[in-house]
């Protein structure tokens, strides 16, 4: 008769068996726990998929509304640059004539000689005259609306553009002051040597960018003029190019990183 102990015997012993069911009640619970993770799983995959796809929506979103935005900024930024650019040429008219003369012509001793000088000379004589008859009130006049009009657009203008059209603006109503003070007392020095102006320079300008300037003695109001206008143009170009726009979007982004670095600690 065979017992329990014979069935256990073949079956290889206790050690045997004993393995064989912690094998077996080890798979069943591995697999257990592995459909409980995988459900687990699926359902964290599935709220982060539903998160991510909410992130890409609103991102999309921003995008397009950033895009929108965008265009209609910079459709206004180009109009405020064009009244700038129409209105900054009449600052040129603010220098009279005569002026433009005395300052591209002219060297140290023969400004300060004008209003002394004896000529017959027509063209001299006739400079003179138009100095005299500048109407000094009426001048300053028709250059604060060629200015308010440049000011009523500051918003749309940016400010490096506006850093530099205060630039042009502070050095041409300087020259005609001197133009106009000196016709008054009938005293005339070259531009180079009014303080002021070197003030207004060395604020705004690299000492190289100075010195680049004050090295130019014949036409130095004509060179003064162009070189302050390229530098203005050059930064117009950047913001209808859209290159200053992605500066900003980089500087602003890298502020967020500092924000985010912060927080994280």
């Amino acid at each position: 008769m065979t017992t329990i102990t014979d069935i256990i015997l073949v079956l290889g012993g206790w050690t045997v068996i004993t393995s064989s069911i912690i094998y077996f009640i080890s798979n069943r619970l591995a697999d257990r726990l592995n459909i409980k993770w995988k459900e687990t799983a699926d359902s964290n995959i599935a709220k982060l998929q539903s998160e991510l796809n909410r992130n890409n929506n609103t991102l999309t979103s921003l995008i397009s509304l950033y895009s929108t935005n965008y265009h209609q900024a910079q459709d206004r930024r180009i109009k405020a640059i064009e009244t700038l650019w129409n209105n900054l040429l009449e600052f040129n008219n603010v220098i009279p004539n005569e002026g433009h003369l005395i300052f591209n012509i002219f060297g140290d001793k023969e400004i300060e000689d004008y209003w002394t000088r004896q000529t017959d000379n027509e063209l001299y004589l006739a400079g003179l005259n138009a100095l005299l008859n500048i109407n000094e009130n009426e001048h300053w006049k028709k250059f604060y609306s060629f200015r308010n009009i440049i000011e009523k657009e500051r918003p749309f203008l940016g400010e490096k553009i506006w850093y530099l059209y205060e630039l042009f603006n502070s050095f041409t109503s300087r020259i005609a002051h001197l133009l106009l003070r000196g016709r008054n007392d009938r005293k005339y020095k070259h531009w180079h040597h009014d303080s002021f102006i070197k003030q207004i320079f060395d604020s705004y300008l690299s000492k190289q960018e100075v010195d680049y300037i004050y090295s130019a003695k014949i036409n130095s109001l004509r060179l003064t003029l162009a070189f302050l206008e390229n530098k203005l143009l050059q930064e117009i170009n950047k913001t209808l190019s859209g290159e200053t726009l992605s500066e900003t979007a980089i500087e602003r982004i890298k502020q967020f990183e500092k924000v985010l670095k912060v927080n994280s600690k």
